[in-house]
């Protein structure tokens, strides 16, 4: 389903770096990577949308990022402000200029399998 430039970074660091990943749908939630789900044409759009969505991942989320010390956030902001009420200092989100910054960054970053500490980071 997900075969934008963006997540085709994403899942290719993470597979270099040997990180889990997880993506949030904006239909059907939070999404495991071995998961098959039909297409859609849906995004965040309000405030109503972002909290439909908490009520949708929060549960599943909580239980899944209990057991991890870092979690690494690439997304935009209306998804990232689905995480906020369990935004910790765990969390950190990657400072870009942008959707083909974004992707820039973690093209260069996969081939020197950097760690995410190399670039700039930011809460």
């Amino acid at each position: 389903m997900y075969q934008g430039r963006l997540f085709k970074w994403v899942r290719k660091y993470c597979h270099a770096m040997g990180y889990d990943y997880v993506i949030i749908s904006a239909k059907y939630g939070l999404v495991l990577p071995t998961e098959t789900i039909e297409g859609y044409e849906k995004s965040i759009k309000s405030n109503e949308d972002i909290k439909n969505l908490q009520m949708l991942v929060d549960s599943a989320l909580k239980s899944l990022i209990k057991d991890y010390e870092k979690i690494v956030v690439i997304a935009g902001e209306n998804y990232r402000r689905v995480l906020q009420h369990l935004w910790d200092d765990r969390f950190i989100a990657i400072r870009s200029r942008g959707y083909t910054d974004l992707c820039n960054m973690l093209e260069k970053a996969i081939p020197k399998e950097r760690q995410l500490p190399d670039f700039e980071w930011h809460v």
